[in-house]
């Protein structure tokens, strides 16, 4: 068995086929008809290792050619020199199916064995960095030569030999054949640009991969075509982007306004030229404002001088001025006033700007609206309770043992009550229940009802088996509040300009916050509702009345302990120890004379609305920079 004969076959079967070592092994074994001995099998182990390595190499060589346009893969590259030892790989390296290999036989690599091992990946990681670092800069280099070539001819009618640069946008054209046809232009007027971008294009020639190619091809393009306009969603935002070679802003302004006038949701207008760009014309701010605006170029030319207005507009004022009443006697709130739209933002980018100080550029936020007042509330009617004929004929005692008549009482006590309001809580001998259920009882029980009437009056009603019960019919208090002031609209942020070129004026403030508006005036409260009651227990002589004098405020109280004026009430005994109740007596107060409110501004901020600043757009440089570097 040849050594090179071994060596040939870990090769072979871990490149064709992934195998593991074991597979490997085995391979070996039969393909040489001998049984493997210690020596053997530790020489396999060394070299399976060594070219899990190598081929891992090679494919990172190959991952990074076809994704030659993503500069962050070079920079994980590089930072591969930091970790210590292979299980620390980070990914996409970790992904492949060779360091996977290597992985799952890590424990074959010993201490000072990985050592060496990595060392010699870092080289290897080293020279694979520089290598298409060097490639990428290349076809940057080549992007910038081809600009500055283009930008020296504004028409290429002009100049014959241009002409042929037509077929560099042909779609399947390979890249070889894309330089070449750089490589035998002959334009005597522009013999240094053109000696920079041929010397550029020979540089490349034979590269597999080009990162670049479309974008190339799109310069060209936008070169030897009319201007290109097109509506995108860029960031889940409506974009209009232009692109072209050299263009006058006024040959295209009235497209650009007619697709701002017929899509409001427009936020940002993108110019991309690979040329010169003239600026000649206004941007008014009926069309233009609150939007945000890229110039990327290689060149801007400012004509005279010219006004771009992107500052946002300001809210519209309140129509009506004073919130209503509502129909309930309660002031509505004063509505919040309306945000001042904010400025526009501008990203201006390029290589040489003529006459920047000719171009202004206005991004103020726009003023906000004044918050509406609130409405007046209406004095409050006087409250209501139940008259003491309707209290005694709606709820007879059930308190005494007088035959039958204890029961029916009973029941007529619950029919009223469900007839008068909607029941809270029903319950019977210890239980929740329905109406019906204690209205079915034919004896005496263990009995508690809550109701509360459409005038919101609330009505209590107990009774026990012992004959112990009471009612409490507690009158209404209505009074109408004033409405709450509305807030300010806020001011619009002013946008931010950002340009490479300092002498562009840019003009940016804030708007204005809209006025608070006035509280509403609160109506007079109306005079309490008088609650009525009757106590009663089987033992007592007769039963007691409170409130009958219809001027009164009723309380219960409870108790742990008994008294002669209190009742044991068993739905209280199931859940505290204050089972006994007793009926406190007050007399109604006056209304109030004063008005106040009853919201402050301070909690109803929070729902005030809030201005928003204009989508950021620092993007953009990394965006648009693929296309213009």
């Amino acid at each position: 068995m040849k050594v090179r004969d071994i060596s040939n076959l870990i090769r072979t079967n871990l490149w064709n086929h992934g195998y593991c070592l074991e597979q490997t092994e085995n391979i070996i074994e039969k393909e040489h008809n001998v049984h493997l001995n210690i020596v053997d099998r530790a020489y396999i182990k060394d070299k399976y290792v060594k070219y899990c390595l190598e081929y891992w190499v090679e494919k990172i060589d190959s991952f990074l050619k076809e994704h030659s346009a993503n500069r962050q893969l070079v920079e994980r590259l590089i930072a591969l020199n930091n970790i210590r030892h292979f299980v620390e790989i980070p990914p996409p390296f970790n992904e492949m199916n060779y360091y996977q290999l290597l992985m799952k036989h890590k424990h074959l690599i010993e201490q000072h064995k990985e050592e060496i091992l990595m060392r010699h990946f870092k080289e290897k990681c080293l020279e694979l960095s520089m290598a298409h670092s060097n490639t990428i800069t290349k076809q940057i280099d080549f992007f910038k030569a081809l600009l500055e070539f283009l930008t020296m001819f504004e028409k290429c009618e002009e100049y014959p030999d241009m002409m042929k640069l037509q077929h560099l946008h042909e779609p399947d054209i390979s890249s070889d054949k894309f330089f070449q046809l750089i490589m035998d232009l002959h334009i005597a007027d522009s013999n240094i640009k053109l000696k920079q971008l041929q010397n550029a294009a020979q540089s490349l020639i034979g590269h597999k991969y080009i990162a670049f190619m479309d974008k190339y091809q799109e310069i060209i393009g936008a070169y030897f075509k009319p201007v290109k306009m097109q509506k995108l969603t860029i960031d889940n935002r409506v974009v209009i982007e232009i692109i072209g070679g050299n263009f006058y802003l006024s040959d295209i302004i009235s497209d650009i306004n007619s697709m701002l006038f017929h899509d409001s949701y427009v936020e940002e207008v993108r110019f991309i030229c690979s040329g010169i760009m003239y600026i000649n014309e206004n941007l008014e701010n009926s069309t233009w404002h609150g939007k945000n605006i890229v110039v990327y170029a290689k060149a801007i030319v400012i004509c005279d001088k010219y006004k771009w207005d992107i500052s946002g507009q300001s809210a519209d004022a309140t129509t009506i001025t004073k919130a209503k009443t509502h129909d309930n006697g309660v002031g509505l709130d004063g509505e919040h006033g309306k945000c001042g739209e904010s400025g526009g933002n501008v990203f201006i980018y390029a290589d040489t700007v003529l006459h920047p100080e000719m171009l202004e550029i206005w991004s103020n936020g726009g003023n906000g609206s004044d918050g509406q007042s609130g409405g007046d509330g209406k004095n409050g009617r006087n409250g209501t309770g139940i008259s003491h004929v309707d209290f005694k004929n709606h709820f007879p005692t059930c308190g005494k043992f007088v035959g039958k008549s204890s029961v029916e009482n009973l029941r007529t006590t619950v029919r009223n009550i469900r007839s008068l309001g909607q029941i809270r809580i029903s319950w019977l001998n210890g239980k929740n229940c329905s109406v019906e259920d204690i209205i079915k009882c034919k004896k005496r029980c263990n009995t508690y009802l809550e109701a509360v009437t459409e005038e919101s009056q609330e009505i209590y009603f107990s009774s026990s088996f012992d004959g112990q019960t009471f009612v409490l019919y507690k009158g209404r208090r209505p009074g109408g509040r004033g409405g709450v002031a509305g807030l300010g609209g806020q001011g619009g942020y002013p946008g931010k300009a950002i340009s490479n070129d300092n002498g562009i004026v840019v003009i940016s403030n804030s708007g204005k916050n809209g006025e608070n508006g006035k509280e509403g005036k609160c109506g007079i409260h109306g005079k309490n509702g008088w609650d009525m009651s009757f106590i009663d227990c089987a033992h007592w002589m007769k039963g007691k009345y409170y409130g009958t004098n219809e001027n009164n405020k009723l309380e219960l109280s409870c108790y742990d302990s008994n008294a002669s004026n209190r009742i044991y009430v068993p739905y209280r005994a199931t859940n505290s120890n204050n089972k006994y109740v007793q009926i406190l007596e007050t007399s109604i107060p006056k209304p109030p004379s004063t008005t106040f409110t009853e919201k402050n501004i301070s909690t109803r901020s929070k729902c005030q609305a809030q201005a928003e600043r204009k989508k950021n757009i620092s993007g953009v440089s990394q965006d648009v920079g693929v296309r213009l570097v």
